[in-house]
């Protein structure tokens, strides 16, 4: 069990380090990405609980599933759709306010 465990946060660390380095390669690099990310975006998404930064990046940066979002970070996929819903309320008016 403990091995598993481990296994699991490992893996969490490492999509939690890639997020982070996409983050990071699309502002730098717009030609490598979509679009250069705007700052406000960016600052806003620093602000969400850990949790919810971390089930937004597996999700929408790195295109899982939420059933893989859910067993990457060892939680119910209920409990991943909350954290993103939780994530979009808490972005929104932050993001609202910027237009």
């Amino acid at each position: 069990m403990r091995v598993a465990v481990n296994r699991v946060r490992s893996e969490q660390r490492s999509l939690r380090r890639r997020a982070a380095a996409l983050l990071r390669i699309q502002e730098r690099d717009p030609e490598t990405s979509e679009g250069p990310v705007p700052t406000i975006i960016v600052e806003a998404f620093h602000r969400l609980p850990a949790r919810q930064r971390l089930a937004c990046s597996l999700f929408y940066l790195l295109d899982l599933s939420t059933t893989e979002v859910a067993e990457v970070m060892g939680i119910s996929e209920g409990a991943t759709a909350a954290h993103l819903h939780r994530a979009r309320e808490t972005l929104r008016p932050m993001l609202e306010d910027q237009r």
